[in-house]
């Protein structure tokens, strides 16, 4: 089963009607497929939605969402019945958490641009946005790493209010029209994949949800700048 993400088109979609497709439970817990979710599934450094799906007289909690291959899995508060599968559902995900992590998300980004830009020298190679624990590690040498600094540009380009653009290209596209990816990406070169774009910012391949313009964020605070070896963490929070 294939469920159509919905999130990969328009962040916007907060509230949905879907079938129940298929159940089921496994160590997680049970777990309902939609046909196409806007419940974002953690992944890429980012959290899971969570929210509900109401139908006829039923109310299910969801916890959390996970993709397994095309599939979507909710899992949720109560347990499965066959029952389900084929129902058509209302869906309504917590706005709050959705927009908070939505900041967190392209707060890591940014964080990202802006350190490359300072510092050609190092290269992000991990973000992890979850709130109260995020932060963003960059590989090689930078002498006279200055983390306020740092903060000051962030600052700046947030003020400066860039547009935070996503779109679909493929992998031999990007790479025509931006730069060969350091890594390797497990699609053919005709396959269609998400980008993210700050601003003049180099764009990057990625599945998350994102905030249209920077001033969305808020504040972005740079709490602590770790050191070792050839790593470089900066952890941070968005007030």
């Amino acid at each position: 089963m294939q469920t159509t993400p919905l999130y990969l088109t328009d962040r916007d979609i907060l509230d949905f009607s879907a079938i129940i497709h298929s159940t089921g439970a496994d160590i997680k817990g049970p777990f309902v497929v939609l046909n196409e979710t806007a419940f974002y599934p953690q992944g890429g450094g980012q959290p899971a939605d969570q929210g509900q799906i109401i139908f006829e007289n039923t109310q299910l909690q969801v916890l959390h969402v996970a993709q397994e291959d095309s599939a979507i899995k909710h899992y949720i508060d109560k347990p499965v019945e066959q029952l389900w599968e084929g129902i058509q559902t209302f869906c309504s995900i917590n706005k709050e958490r959705r927009m908070l992590n939505t900041r967190y998300h392209t707060a890591a980004h940014l964080i990202g641009n802006i350190v490359e830009a300072l510092y050609p020298s190092l290269k992000a190679i991990k973000g992890h946005s979850f709130p109260n624990e995020a932060y963003v590690s960059f590989e090689g040498a930078a002498d006279l790493f200055d983390i306020h600094k740092v903060e000051a540009e962030v600052e700046k380009s947030i003020l400066g209010n860039a547009s935070v653009l996503t779109f679909e290209t493929t992998l031999a596209d990007f790479e025509r029209r931006f730069y060969q990816l350091p890594y390797t990406i497990t699609l053919n070169q005709n396959k269609s994949f998400r980008v993210v774009q700050i601003g003049i910012f180099s764009p990057i391949p990625c599945g998350g949800t994102h905030v249209s313009f920077l001033s969305e964020i808020g504040k972005i605070r740079i709490t602590k700048a770790k050191n070792k070896g050839n790593i470089i963490r900066l952890s941070y929070e968005v007030l």
